[in-house]
């Protein structure tokens, strides 16, 4: 069986290989291809596209009938009520206002109104009371928040539930009132704080930002993740995508903070724009390996072979990777990539861009001779080559340097040079590593 490593010493080497010149001409990756069909797809992929819409129902707009809650007493000293309108919930509270006003200056100025109406009356048990409409928050923690406030604690739980903690973080924000629940909050939060950067915890931003934890270590973790694994914003703008691994998580965008998501967003774009370039530029310094340095005009390869087959692996595993049209379009366009930055470094890790092996000797007998094959074997310190055949010992053959870069790779073998494409794409995967790792 004729493996696809060696070539064959008795076929025409002209004709079983295409020049770069000609490869260059027919697939440019700044020349877009409209007959390639494989192109065509990836364009289609999720990874170049912007989340849909979101329905109305998976937004949450729905219709339903609020349920009336019994009335509820802190205490014979009352003297406002507080009435609860919400589509979950009707209820109404008789609270002690002076209360109220310590905990709140948001009530406080509600309830003491300097230039505004008064406040309306409302009847509770008979008796007339002003009234102070609240619209739309929880009843269960707008009831522990009022326990608390009013010393009654028996039937307030030191544990909140993720998503309790969350609506107790939305009225503490709305009514500013984290102050009043300082010793509970930092019970509650010290209880769910560790679970932060995990998938389905991102409203932890919000929460921080309004209970004075911005500045924890998770949260900047959570910054940091969110950079690397979030995709690009939904059309409608409500929601965004996470990925860990091959597992995608909805995020919704309701709670996180503008000025915070902002920062991440422009750091996750800056990274991918960056990482392309470097891919793109990569792709083009292969189509014609030159150096450039001290006004010398080498090519890095000196084998026509060898530079034909690192373009062609390299442009067949692009298209593997779906980051083909990343490359296959004009550096001015702008970036496409609707994907996590973690997934677009993942798919630059697992690129392969095979080259030939240099043999260091031509003794036969050191090669352990056993079936013809081509190598490239230098002849002089100039590092000129030439064609020779050998019959090939199982480690000197047409090596993959994709993982160049691990140090187990660094000595393949005393007998083996590495071509000098190897290094120069163990670099471009070293410095998008730096990219990605930056990031964060």
């Amino acid at each position: 069986m004729e493996s696809r490593y060696f070539i064959d010493p008795a076929k025409d080497l002209n004709t079983k290989f295409q020049s770069v010149e000609m490869f260059v001409a027919n697939c440019s990756p700044l020349t877009a291809a409209s007959n390639d069909a494989g192109a065509t797809l990836q364009y289609s992929s999720s990874l170049y596209k912007i989340p849909p819409r979101q329905p109305e129902e998976e937004a949450g707009v729905v219709s339903q009938t609020p349920e009336t809650q019994p009335p509820i007493s802190f205490g014979k000293d009352c003297d406002h009520i507080v009435r609860l309108e919400s589509s979950e919930h009707i209820a109404e509270y008789l609270v002690t206002s002076a209360v109220l006003q310590l905990a709140s200056p948001v009530w406080a100025r509600c309830i003491r109104p300097t230039g505004f109406a008064a406040l309306e009356q409302g009847i509770l048990n008979d008796i007339e009371y002003p009234v102070l409409k609240l619209y739309d928050d929880d009843f269960e923690c707008l009831t522990f928040l009022f326990r608390i406030i009013h010393f009654q604690t028996t039937n307030v739980p030191k544990l909140l539930t993720y998503p309790q903690l969350r609506k107790m973080a939305i009225i503490c924000d709305k009514y500013n009132c984290w102050p009043a629940l300082q010793g509970w909050k930092n019970t509650w939060f010290d209880d769910w704080i560790p679970y932060a950067t995990e998938p389905g915890y991102e409203d932890w931003l919000f929460i921080a930002a309004q209970g004075d934890y911005a500045a924890h270590s998770k949260m900047q973790a959570l910054k940091g993740f969110l950079i690397q694994e979030s995709g690009t914003l939904s059309g409608c703008r409500s929601y965004f995508m996470r990925y860990l691994g091959d597992k995608s998580y909805k995020v919704s965008c309701e709670l996180l903070p503008q000025p915070v998501m902002d920062s991440l967003w422009l750091k996750r774009r800056n990274a991918i724009e960056e990482i392309v370039t470097q891919l793109r530029s990569f792709a083009s310094f292969i189509t014609n390996p030159q150096d450039t340095s001290d006004n010398i005009n080498a090519f890095f390869c000196k084998d026509v072979i060898c530079r034909d087959l690192a373009l062609g692996s390299l442009y067949r595993s692009l298209k593997e990777m779906e980051l083909w049209p990343l490359i296959n379009t004009h550096p001015s366009v702008s970036v496409k990539w609707h994907s996590s930055l973690g997934q677009l470094n993942d798919r630059i890790k697992k690129l392969r861009m095979t080259t030939l092996a240099f043999c260091k000797t031509t003794d036969a007998a050191e090669l352990n001779i056993t079936n013809h094959a081509l190598y490239r074997s230098p002849l002089n310190p100039e590092h000129k080559t030439t064609l020779e055949y050998y019959k090939p010992n199982p480690r000197a053959k047409i090596y993959d340097f994709a993982l160049y870069g691990d140090p187990a790779y660094r000595e393949i073998s005393y007998t083996i040079t590495p071509c000098p494409l190897a290094f120069k794409f163990g670099d471009f995967r070293i410095t998008v590593e730096k990219i990605f790792s930056a990031a964060k």
